[in-house]
């Protein structure tokens, strides 16, 4: 794999709640802050996801701590937002 390639996790919850979370981190970076109130459907959408496999594995806010960290530090890399 290249540096700077996003590679698909084993899990495709994981790539749901990524893509769901880009979308809240792009407009924090934006804002300033993070408002749940503009992120409402989409952090809605990845408690669902993380609560749906938390009753098959674990805890769904390790999870949603985790991949809000993987997100923002793969926006952090712009060679991986851009495919360079």
């Amino acid at each position: 794999m290249k540096k700077g390639r996003f590679k698909s996790s084993k899990h495709w919850i994981d790539d749901e709640v990524l893509v769901l979370f880009a979308s809240v981190v792009a407009e924090a970076r934006y804002t300033g802050h993070y408002g749940p109130r503009g992120a409402s459907q989409d952090l809605r959408a990845i408690n669902r996801l993380l609560l749906h496999r938390a009753r098959d594995e674990r805890q769904p806010e390790p999870d949603q701590q985790r991949l809000l960290a993987k997100t923002e530090h793969l926006l952090d890399d712009k060679r991986s937002c851009f495919g360079h």
